[in-house]
């Protein structure tokens, strides 16, 4: 699952919200974040555990989310609305699923206020 957002600030605090919430058994999912003020080699930490399933779920914001292609992602979480038409596409087709193939399917949730 990938967890989307727009602002730095809210990244972390929403992964630890994830990892410990009771809504989803507090069974302390793995979960990371990626943003613009972490190391790009921190980064590619968290995407190569994702690649490789070792997270439930990936926060993104939605720069550090732009162009991400990650196969075997069906859902997208969106914790708050998109600016415009434009960064929600990239929301919501990401992690590969906008290519149409057997990866190109999947549910995709805003929360709004």
């Amino acid at each position: 699952m990938i967890v989307s957002l727009a602002s730095r600030a809210d990244s972390e605090p929403a992964a630890k919200d994830i990892h410990s919430s009771p809504a989803v058994g507090g069974k302390g999912l793995r979960v990371d974040c990626i943003h613009g003020d972490r190391h790009q080699t921190d980064r590619n930490a968290a995407l190569s555990a994702l690649r490789k399933g070792k997270l439930a779920a990936l926060v993104a914001t939605d720069v550090a989310a732009r162009g991400l292609d990650v196969h075997g992602i069906s859902t997208v979480v969106n914790f708050d609305a998109a600016k415009n038409l434009d960064s929600h596409v990239h929301r919501v087709g990401g992690a590969g699923r906008l290519d149409g193939g057997e990866y190109g399917k999947g549910p995709a949730y805003t929360l709004l206020p």
